[in-house]
């Protein structure tokens, strides 16, 4: 399966050199998916992008919360309680979590690594991230049915 930054014909110059030019498109990629909720989803679908993400929040508390470090499992606590993946319906909130992840890069990737303004340039021309999304999104759930139909074939 190709990754998103892969399959991303549309990204504009400015991303393509960035070091987290993927960080950016998996982020307006969450975006896309969040504002298409639930006209995406199989039918019958999983339920409202607020249930889905709380059963997911549950779960990586259970499953990986033990072999996260502590900031980790501080990040992901923040994230539940806030919602941050629904929230991401909202372009704003996606670029104040690119802003964050800025943040926290190293000084020198920082300034190699505009990340904020990836949400600008999505808002200036969003409709050749749409199309990218549009042909992305049906290779990904496929490889999601994939993956879950071994999985329940080995029994997990």
């Amino acid at each position: 399966m190709a990754s998103p930054v892969e399959h991303a014909s549309f990204l504009p110059p400015v991303l393509t050199f960035l070091a987290a030019a993927g960080i950016a498109v998996d982020m307006l990629y969450d975006h896309l998916l969040a504002r298409r909720w639930p006209r995406d989803m199989p039918t019958p679908g999983p339920g409202t992008l607020e249930e889905v993400s709380a059963r997911f929040y549950r779960t990586a508390a259970g499953d990986l919360g033990e072999c996260l470090p502590e900031h980790a499992r501080l990040v992901l606590t923040r994230m539940a309680d806030d919602d941050w993946l629904a929230s991401y319906r909202e372009l704003g909130n996606v670029r104040l979590a690119l802003e964050g992840i800025r943040r926290r890069l190293s000084a020198r990737a920082a300034a190699a690594c505009p990340l904020p303004r990836a949400a600008d340039v999505f808002a200036a021309e969003p409709a050749g991230f749409e199309a990218d999304f549009e042909a992305f999104w049906p290779e990904l759930t496929a490889r999601v049915t994939q993956v879950r139909v071994a999985g329940e074939l080995a029994g997990d």
